[in-house]
């Protein structure tokens, strides 16, 4: 039977069983969303392929991670080449010539990691430390950690100013964030129309529908608390797990083309998170607009084929 189509997926059918059939597929629902959305819809191939990926990522966030300590120093790393790594440092070194250490002590630790995440982020670490920034970023830097071990991690290396330095973040964090201030490098602008600028020219930062945003101030300071407090992704969202401080969530976002957020793509859940900033009554009036315009039309045509038929 010709003439059989799916409009929002743009597929012919040879009858009516396999219209019917597609109706109730996956693919279709999905469509569904994005259309009422208003966004194009995918090819059958293109949802395949993200179904795929969100199952290998839903997999791979099922694994259990390890953590590897070291009875010597009392720190511990989320895989074996990073705890490596660690007994060849100098740090180390040092630290296990000094005094005897019990036969258990030398070994590595390996227990799993906790699965509850935590947002609180973690304290920082010994500015003493032999150990630089620089080598605790060549192991895996965009691996996703667990916030309770990172902070099960910065405790084994507290210090005597450890105290004061959890009490200035504790200030930090009660300070409201900026809007007007880039959340990807801390850029302040005068006003949040030249911030958004900014972040789309230099960071590739995308707001969709922009036109239907009824609170850029609430969007951009709900984002940054995301980013700059929470250390999540805005892309991966609460498919993975916080980051360790700010600095790794901006390289990763950076890294992946992650500067963005999921909407528009059919996910009921993360489009709800950031419904209240948006507003599409006017959208929906002028479709009432021009489908009123189109009925009278109609019936004007009709009525004037009427009249000539009778003439």
């Amino acid at each position: 039977m010709p003439g059989l189509t799916c409009n929002a997926c743009n597929k012919e059918f040879l009858d009516d069983a396999d219209q019917k059939l597609h109706y109730k597929s996956d693919w279709h629902r999905y469509n569904l969303k994005r259309k009422v959305a208003g966004v194009p819809g995918v090819t059958e191939a293109l949802f395949l392929a993200r179904q795929s990926a969100l199952a290998q990522e839903k997999e791979k966030q099922n694994e259990t991670p390890m953590l590897y300590s070291c009875g010597v120093c009392g720190k511990g790393y989320r895989s074996s080449k990073a705890y490596s790594q660690h007994l060849k440092s100098r740090a180390h070194i040092m630290q296990a010539s000094q005094g005897t250490n019990h036969p258990q002590e030398v070994k590595a630790i390996i227990k799993p990691l906790p699965r509850r995440t935590v947002n609180k982020p973690p304290q920082p670490r010994d500015r003493n430390d032999d150990e630089s920034q620089d080598e605790w970023e060549e192991v895996d830097p965009e691996e996703e950690l667990v916030g309770q071990a990172a902070n099960s991690l910065t405790h084994l290396n507290v210090t005597e100013d450890g105290a004061g330095d959890e009490m200035e973040e504790e200030e930090e964090e009660e300070e409201e964030l900026d809007p007007c201030c880039c959340f990807m490098c801390d850029l302040e602008h005068d006003t949040i129309e030249s911030c958004m600028v900014h972040m789309h020219k230099l960071h590739g930062f995308f707001i969709p529908d922009v036109e239907y945003l009824k609170d850029p101030e609430g969007l951009l300071t709900y984002l940054g608390l995301k980013v700059k407090r929470d250390f999540m992704c805005l892309y991966c969202n609460e498919r993975c797990h916080p980051f360790a401080s700010l600095e790794a969530v901006r390289k990763h976002m950076a890294a992946k083309g992650h500067c963005k957020v999921h909407y528009g793509d059919g996910d009921e859940e993360e489009e709800a998170e950031l419904e209240e900033f948006y507003d599409y009554s006017s959208r929906y009036a002028s479709h009432f607009i021009i489908l009123y315009i189109y009925i009278k039309l109609s019936l004007l045509t009709i009525l004037f084929r009427l009249k000539q038929l009778r003439g």
